[in-house]
Order: C-alpha cells, then structure tokens, then sequence
C-alpha cells in the first residue's frame, strides 16, 4: 500500500507569527498601561490647555475650560514660559510637567487680515480629570477595542498561515485597531517610546494598502477582472506608492 504523504506544516509562517504577535502583544500592553496610568493620575497633572495639530506646534483646537483663555486655533507656539519651542516633543514634556494652579505664558505668532502678531498669553492652569464616561471611552475605545482587533486578526492567521487573505486580514484589523490616535507620547522614556512610534505610525498607516490588497486578493466574480487581473494593480498602485511614502515620513 502507498504511504500517503502528509502536507508539512509552515513552519516558516508560525515562527514569523510568533514574533509579529510578542512585538503586537507587547506594544498593545504598553500603550494600554500607558493610557490607563495617564488616566489614573491626570489630577496630579494640570489639563493639556490645547491639542496641536499632528507633529506641528500649531494649536489644533482648545480644551475644555481654556476657551477664554485668549488662545485661538492656528495658532503657532513660539514659546511656553519663556523657553522657545522648536518641536512636538519638546512642548509635550513641557506640558507634562506643569501643575494645577501654576501660570502658564504661552508666546504665539497670530496671523491674521495684516501681519502676523506675536503675542505672549498667561493663564493659570487647572487639574485634568477622568470621570466615569471617560474611563468608559478609555477602556473600551482605547484598551480593549484594539487588542480585540490584534487577537481576532493572529487568531485568523494563525489557523491558516498559509493564506495571503488571512495575513492581509491580519493586518487590517491590527491596522483599524490603531485609527484612534493616542496622545503624550513624547513624554514617554525609551523604549517604550519608539516602541509605540513604530507600531502606531506604521500599523495606521497602512490602513488603506491593506483595503488594496484585501480587494486583490478576494475571490472577484466578474469574468473581465478575473482574466484582467492587472488592472487591480493599476487602480491600486499609486494608493500603494502614497502609503509607502507616508510610512516614510512618519
């Protein structure tokens, strides 16, 4: 009787599983008992006054209770207490360490109908807090929803290593799970900082390539694309190429 051949297990496709999943574990855990311990002592913190815009020093919009502040977005911060800001992660260390009920003199270059005015605001500072909706948001948003998301996508891929759609699938959810951004991660030490840069910057990113491949790979049931498969990568190359250049930059 013929012996019958049993196919071999990827091994290759686990092992490179297996370290994708500690390095998502491990970041996931950290930004979560990042979030939670920012959380738990934002009263010992003085509120953050105003958000600025994404790796710039421009005010985004104002936080609750400094609408009066004589703060405006647009905004460009040139100075917080006398000491120039050059940078994003110079001004999140900045913000760290003030306290409820200290001054804080913001300098900033206003631009308006005219010239651009420099212009240097005080005002006191008062403490953060996290009441029960917040932590709810917390939680659920911040927490949980993203590791669920980083479990459910390993646990696909893990049942079938050897499908390009379930590793494309893994990185959609990873990628969906790290579209709420987290904040204050400058103040972070090493390296649990770059930790979370990388893993954040690289998995949200990537979000639209994933929806590319995820549409090439999908069985298609119109016979034209099916026997034209290169106009997938017609369509999609250029979306490809920006996703590309955007993980550059970040």
């Amino acid at each position: 009787m013929p012996s019958i051949e049993r196919p071999s297990k990827p091994t290759r496709q686990y092992l490179i599983l297996c370290v994708l999943f500690a390095w998502a574990l491990v970041a996931e855990l950290a930004i979560s008992g990042w979030i939670i311990y920012s959380a738990a002592t934002a009263a010992h913190h003085a509120a953050a006054p105003f958000t600025n815009r994404s790796q710039t020093i421009q005010i985004l919009h104002l936080s609750p209770g400094y609408e009066h502040s004589g703060l405006q977005p647009a905004d460009e911060i040139l100075a917080l207490n006398g000491e120039p800001i050059r940078g994003a992660e110079q001004l999140e260390n900045i913000l760290f360490n003030v306290r409820p009920g200290e001054t804080l003199a913001v300098t900033v270059r206003r631009s308006g109908h005219g010239e651009p005015q420099i212009q240097t605001i005080s005002f006191r500072l008062h403490a953060g807090s996290t009441d029960v909706l917040s932590w709810i948001f917390l939680l659920g948003v911040m927490v949980l929803f993203p590791l669920s998301c980083v479990l459910l996508g390993f646990y696909i891929a893990f049942a079938r290593p050897a499908d390009p759609l379930a590793w494309i699938t893994l990185g959609m959810l990873a990628s969906f799970g790290q579209l709420v951004g987290v904040a204050g991660y400058w103040v972070v030490w090493s390296p649990w900082r770059e930790i979370f840069f990388t893993y954040h910057s690289l998995l949200s990113d990537l979000w639209p390539a994933w929806m590319v491949l995820f549409a090439f790979f999908f069985p298609i049931p119109f016979t034209f694309i099916r026997k034209h498969r290169w106009l997938n990568w017609v369509v999609g190359s250029p979306l490809l190429a920006l996703c590309a250049f955007e993980v550059y930059l970040s």
